[in-house]
C-alpha cells in the first residue's frame, strides 16, 4: 500500500507498506527499506555480496544498495519503504550522509539511521531478533499497514511516523549493542546479566503495563534482590527507569508529529495525559506542548529554506 505524505507545500513523499514481501522487485530509488522476516529464509545478493537471511530478523537497507533475489524457502516477510524526509522534512539524503549530521541529529533529535546507512565487519544490514523484539516489531509493522489502509484517518502520516520511529528507536539501540567491538559474556547468575535482561524487557514492553512480579519471574530473582541490583547497576529504581524510558521514547512523536498530547501519552505507556504532563514537566522543566513548539521553532531557525511552508517542519 503506497500513500503520499505531504511534507511541505511542494514536495510529496511516498511511504509504502508491503504485507507480503518476496524481494523479487525491490526498488529503493530514493527510499530506505525496512523488512521484518517472520518465517523461513531468503538469499539475496546485496551490492554484489551473497547474503542469507533466516527468521526472525530485520533487514535495513539504504537507496544505494542494489538488491538481487536469489531464492527463498517458506518465506513470510513484511516491509516498509520510506524516504528519510518522511520522518522530518529536514532529513534529506544529502544531510543524513554529511559530516555534520551527527551534531545536527544530537541538537534536533533526528534519528541517526545507522542501521540503514552503515556497514561494519559484523553488520551486513540485518540483525537477528530475540522473541520479544520480534513480537514488538511485528505489532508495529501491522499497525503501519493498518494505518496506511485507513483512508478516513486524517492523521495517518503522524500515526505511521510514530510507529516507524518506535521501530527505529529500538532498532538503533539493538544495532549499537550488536555492533559493539566487545561482546558481553553472560553469566546468568550475575546481577549485570539479569538487570540487562530486565532492561531488554522494558524496551519491548514499555507501551503497556509492566508488573514487578513478571520481571522477577523473567530472571528468577526475588523482588528485593532485583530492586537492589537494578539500583546498584543503573543508579535508578526500576519504576524511575521505566518512566524515563517512556519519556525518552515519546520525545520524537512530540517533535515530529501533530498527534495530541493525550494520544502520545497512551502510545508510550502513560494511562492519563495529566500524569504524562506532570512527569514530563518534572523531568524536562517544560510542558510537552511548549517543548513541541520550542523544537519546531529551533528547526525553523536552523533550516528556514526547507521548513518554510511545511505542514510540520
Amino acid at each position: 500500500m503506497v500513500k503520499m505524505s505531504k511534507c511541505d507545500c511542494y514536495k510529496i513523499v511516498p511511504v509504502e507498506f508491503c504485507e507480503h514481501e518476496d524481494f523479487r522487485d525491490v526498488r529503493l530509488d530514493d527510499r530506505l527499506f525496512l523488512c521484518l522476516i517472520s518465517n523461513g529464509s531468503v538469499t539475496l545478493k546485496l551490492d554484489g555480496c551473497l547474503t542469507f537471511f533466516i527468521a526472525p530478523c530485520i533487514i535495513c537497507l539504504d537507496n544505494r544498495c542494489p538488491v538481487e533475489y536469489i531464492n527463498s524457502s517458506g518465506l513470510s516477510a513484511s516491509s516498509v519503504y520510506f524516504s528519510p524526509v518522511f520522518l522530518n522534512v529536514n532529513m534529506t539524503f544529502d544531510r543524513i550522509r554529511s559530516e555534520e549530521y551527527t551534531d545536527l541529529a544530537d541538537k534536533h533529535d533526528f534519528m541517526l539511521l545507522l542501521p540503514f546507512l552503515r556497514r561494519t565487519e559484523n553488520y551486513l544490514g540485518f540483525i537477528p531478533l530475540e522473541n520479544d523484539q520480534f513480537i514488538m516489531f511485528g505489532d508495529l509493522m501491522r499497525r503501519i499497514g493498518t494505518t496506511l489502509n485507513d483512508y478516513e484517518d486524517g492523521r495517518w502520516s503522524c500515526r505511521t511516523r510514530t510507529s516507524l520511529m518506535k521501530i527505529i528507536f529500538l532498532l538503533e539501540e539493538i544495532y549499537n549493542e550488536y555492533t559493539a567491538v566487545r561482546k558481553p559474556v553472560y553469566n546468568f547468575k550475575s546481577p549485570q546479566t539479569y538487570v540487562s535482561i530486565v532492561i531488554g524487557y522494558i524496551r519491548t514492553h514499555y507501551q503497556g503495563k509492566i508488573h514487578m512480579e513478571d520481571l522477577c519471574t523473567l530472571v528468577n530473582v526475588n523482588r528485593t534482590t532485583l530492586l537492589k541490583s537494578f539500583k546498584m547497576i543503573t543508579g535508578m529504581t526500576i519504576s524511575d527507569f521505566i518512566t524515563g524510558y517512556r519519556l525518552n521514547a515519546s520525545l520524537r512523536s512530540l517533535e515530529f508529529t501533530q498527534l495530541t498530547i493525550d494520544e502520545i501519552a497512551k502510545e508510550f505507556g502513560f494511562n492519563y495525559a495529566s500524569y504524562f504532563i506532570r512527569v514530563f514537566e518534572k523531568e524536562y522543566h517544560i510542558s510537552p506542548s511548549d517543548y513541541r513548539q520550542q523544537k519546531v521553532a529551533d528547526r525553523k531557525a536552523e533550516f528556514p529554506a526547507l521548513t518554510a511552508g511545511s505542514l510540520f517542519p
